[in-house]
């Protein structure tokens, strides 16, 4: 049968054949990614595909040559792009030596089926029993509908991968279905129009297969060019969450609607002793706990492996498009250590302040009592030692307050009146000093901050300003301004004219943390800067001109965008003449009971 249209067949076919080869030729020599070598091999096919199908008129006047090349190319060729794309989208659960040959090797053979049956058609082989031929033909066209279904498979996979995984272009995606879907689409038609003797008006049946191959080669030179197909390749963001879930520290299990474990991550099994996927196995058979139980708990003790262990378990619920719950992903964090070190903490911190309290107690006591009954030379050693033990029972006292402060519960946007509590520190502090201490704010002043965290810090401020101001006259002047352009628009300054802060004691602070040769000697700026830390806020130093030291805490204002200040021109600002606090009456142990109650 003559061919109508063989110029415009031999033209796309040449010029697709040539565009594939240079698309194989680069993949090939740059091997740049994953199924790099496959998408050659499927280009490769295509080419020879391409080539054959053009130029087989031109050698032998008939279109059977031509029929009998192609065959390898359309049965083959979807199960090697399907191999390709498995691998590039790092779907490997199909990407095995295994699965890989059972995939392949059906449609090679079928595909030599199928050349056999066109060579014996065009007299290039022996002529052999009509029936045989029959049925080799009929097998090789049975393989059609296999390579079809791996067709739609491996682009159903690849939509439903696109479309599920935010890194996946859909652009690309569609450009590699095109590659290998268009020249397949064609190749049915014209099969179908030639196994029905019919043909499209106007357009030879060969066109039409040949442009659908010029498709796939456009789509094949766009893949690697406009969308960069192996730059960014999409397999490291699918197989990307199976890593980290593997290879997490937390132990993860994710079970079904029923409570049944479907899934362990490595450290789960190594905890738990599980080998393999415990399929069908409650989550209280594995954990000796439900799920409930795990929501409910801040912290679990569960028996392992290697003996019982500490966990704090987070409980997230799976739900598919519907909103209907699935399942659920239990996660464990090991804090063993952690929970060990805190309550080994916890129990030292409070068998030490014990011991302070009444063991100084004691020291204070008897150091009175000496004093009462020796000479000058001797009573002064007396109170020397009493005052030595009362700086070791304020130590302990300010462990205590910082501890508790520390146990503050956190709430999600805490609001508080700046100026409330700087007043009620000032006016607390100014009963118990001579030093004038000033104060000056806005009406209201609303920052982000727990106000059971703020007082102490502020207190332990001023206190200590107070406490060690060496002037003839002292004064410590506590201001809070609003900065709205800052970042922490609240800032709140404690300024004294005394000695000022040691660098010895403020650079650990500001460092963070204390190094063998550079710590300071007490626990008041650690806890303040653990206060300001716990607020969201900053805490920093500088110096008072002509002398002393500002302290500044900067906090944040509230979530919502609420405004920090009421910013009022009259600014209250009050100084009370100092009052001389009450003398404590010697031989008592008073200054040390109240130094229970007060913040310093």
């Amino acid at each position: 049968m003559a061919v109508q249209g063989v110029p415009a067949v031999t033209a796309l076919s040449v010029c697709s054949a040539v565009a594939f080869a240079a698309v194989a030729v680069w993949v090939t020599r740059r091997r740049p990614g994953a199924g790099a070598r496959w998408f050659a091999a499927t280009i490769g096919l295509l080419a020879v595909g391409a080539a054959g199908s053009g130029v087989a008129y031109h050698l032998t006047g008939t279109v059977s040559l031509a029929t009998g090349i192609y065959p390898l190319i359309v049965v083959v060729m979807p199960v090697v792009w399907a191999r390709f794309a498995f691998e590039y989208y790092g779907l490997f659960e199909f990407t095995s030596r295994r699965r890989t040959v059972a995939l392949i090797a059906p449609a090679v053979v079928a595909a030599l089926a199928g050349t056999w049956v066109g060579l014996v058609e065009v007299g290039l082989f022996p002529t052999v029993s009509e029936t045989f031929v029959l049925g080799v033909y009929s097998g090789y066209v049975a393989m059609h509908f296999y390579s079809a279904t791996v067709l739609l498979v491996a682009v159903g996979l690849l939509v439903r991968t696109g479309l599920r995984r935010d890194h996946l272009g859909l652009s690309l995606g569609a450009a590699l279905a095109l590659i290998v879907v268009a020249p397949w689409v064609g190749n049915f038609i014209h099969g179908a129009l030639r196994v029905t003797d019919t043909s499209l008006p106007g357009v030879a049946d060969e066109v039409v297969r040949a442009g659908a191959i010029s498709i796939g080669a456009v789509a094949a030179v766009a893949a690697v060019s406009r969308y960069r197909l192996f730059q960014g390749l999409p397999a490291a963001g699918t197989i990307g969450p199976e890593t980290v879930l593997e290879e997490m520290d937390d132990l993860v299990i994710v079970t079904d609607s029923a409570g049944r474990v479907v899934r362990l991550n490595e450290r789960a099994r190594l905890a738990f002793a599980a080998d393999g996927e415990p399929a069908d196995r409650l989550v209280e058979d594995v954990l000796g706990t439900s799920i409930g139980a795990l929501a409910d708990r801040d912290g679990v003790r569960l028996d392992t492996a290697t003996g019982p262990r500490q966990y704090d378990p987070s409980v997230s619920e799976l739900t598919n498009e519907q909103g209907r719950c699935i399942g659920h992903t239990l996660v464990l964090r090991d804090v063993t250590e952690r929970y060990t070190r805190r309550q080994r903490l916890s129990v030292l911190n409070r068998v030490l302040r014990h011991n302070l309290r009444n063991e100084t107690a004691t020291i204070v006591t008897r150091a009175e009592m000496i004093a009462e009954q020796v000479d000058a030379d001797a009573a002064a050693l007396a109170d020397d030692v009493v005052d030595t033990a009362l700086s070791i029972a304020e130590t302990g006292d300010k462990a205590r307050r910082i501890e508790r402060m520390m146990a503050v519960p956190v709430t999600p946007d805490p609001r508080t009146d700046v100026t409330s509590v700087v007043r009620d520190v000032v006016e607390t502090v100014r009963e118990d000093t001579d030093c004038a201490v000033s104060w000056s704010a806005p009406d209201t002043v609303v920052a982000r901050a727990d106000h059971r965290v703020l007082h102490p810090v502020l207190e332990d401020l001023v206190e200590n300003a107070v406490e060690h101001n060496d002037s003839a006259d002292p004064t410590v002047d506590v201001t809070v301004t609003v900065d709205p352009e800052a970042a922490r628009p609240v800032q709140i300054t404690v300024a004294d004219d005394g000695p000022g802060i040691p660098e010895s004691e403020r650079s650990p602070v500001v460092a963070g943390d204390e190094a063998p040769l550079e710590h300071g000697s007490g626990l008041g700026l650690w806890g303040v800067k653990w206060g300001v830390t716990r607020m969201g806020g900053s805490l920093s130093f500088e110096e008072n001109e002509p002398r002393g030291t500002v302290v500044r805490v900067a906090l944040p204002t509230p979530a919502d965008g609420a405004d920090a200040a009421v910013v009022d021109e009259a600014v209250a600002r009050t100084e009370v003449p100092p009052r001389t606090p009450p003398a404590v009456p010697p031989g008592t142990i008073r200054e040390l009971d109240a130094s229970n109650d007060r913040s310093s």
